[in-house]
Parts: structure tokens; sequence; C-alpha cells
């Protein structure tokens, strides 16, 4: 989100982010302390705001691409796509030392430029990891709301179906097996 911009000293992400909930800044505050940095574009801080609401509610739409431009100092190795309003969203998601993909960046582009698409490739699942288990998620409250009503008829159901049927149709399905 570009957090790091929100700060003179260069602190990390991380550090302004403990300090956004220790504090518990205000969207107000937060907008203000980009403002005093001066270190990112407003329209481009305010463009990512506004949009990763909706990245993040329909990010089972989203499809994988690379990054092609060798020139970029993002980390990101693969990046999440959705295309809104003629703007091109982009997730990306870099890679630690152990191996774990991270969310690093979200963007927001004009154009497709430095995109390379990787065919075939588009979300399958989403999952979140609990205390007790892995169940399938969604950030929309809807969505999550009907996977979890969808996991008590069939826990094993397509990911995709269960967000574009019914759940009568589901229950109906499941009855005729």
């Amino acid at each position: 989100m570009g957090l790091h911009y929100c700060d003179k000293n260069n602190n990390y992400a991380s550090v302004y982010a403990k300090n956004i909930i220790y504090n518990k800044l205000s969207d107000f505050e937060i907008y203000n302390d980009v403002i005093k940095s001066r270190k990112i574009p407003l329209k481009s801080f305010k463009d990512r705001v506004l949009t990763i609401n909706f990245f993040l509610k329909n990010l089972e739409k989203a499809r994988f691409v690379s990054m092609n431009n060798k020139n970029t100092t993002i980390k990101s190795v693969n990046f999440l796509l959705e295309i809104n309003d003629n703007k091109y969203l982009q997730l990306g998601l870099a890679i630690d030392k152990c191996g774990t993909y991270y969310m690093e960046t979200f963007l927001v582009r004009n154009n497709d430029n430095n995109i390379k698409y990787i065919p075939n490739c588009t979300i399958k699942d989403i999952y979140k990891k609990t205390s007790e288990k892995i169940i399938r998620f969604s950030f929309d409250t809807e969505k999550q709301a009907k996977l979890d009503e969808v996991a008590k008829i069939d826990k094993n159901y397509d990911y995709h179906e269960a967000l574009n049927k019914s759940i009568e149709e589901i229950k109906q399905e499941k009855i005729n097996i």
C-alpha cells in the first residue's frame, strides 16, 4: 500500500503499520502523514486506498502474471491481476528466505506494460489457516458466509461454483448424488 512512504525517516512499512495499530490512527491521520512525507504522489496513494478493498473482495477473479521489467526495484516475483474501470490492479507477491510468499506491494496502473501473462493460470481456491484447520476464504463477508454455508453441505465443493450458485441449487445437487 505504500506505508513506508508515510514516514520521513524511511522506516519499514511494518514499523509504520505497528504505529497505526498502537496509536489507532485514522485514515485521515495516515493520509496526512503521506502528505507530510511527499515521497509518493497523492493520486497514486489515493488510487491504492480506493481500490484495494475491491481487489481483495474479488480476489477469486484475479489471475497470475509476472513482471517483465528487469530494471524494477520491486521484489515481487508474481502478481495477481484484476482489471477494474480500465485500471490494472496488481498485488505483488514476493518470496522470503524460507520460500513463503508474502504480499509486497499493491499497484494501480493505467496499462499492462511490463506484465507477462501466464496462460491458463487463474485462482482455483483461496484458503485461510485457522488454529484448528484450513478453510476456504474470501475477504468479502457475504461471500465468506456463503462459503461457510456451502462447507456445511459439502466441504469439497468447487470454490467458484460455491460463489456462483445458490445454496438451494447446491443442496439439490447433493440430494441428487
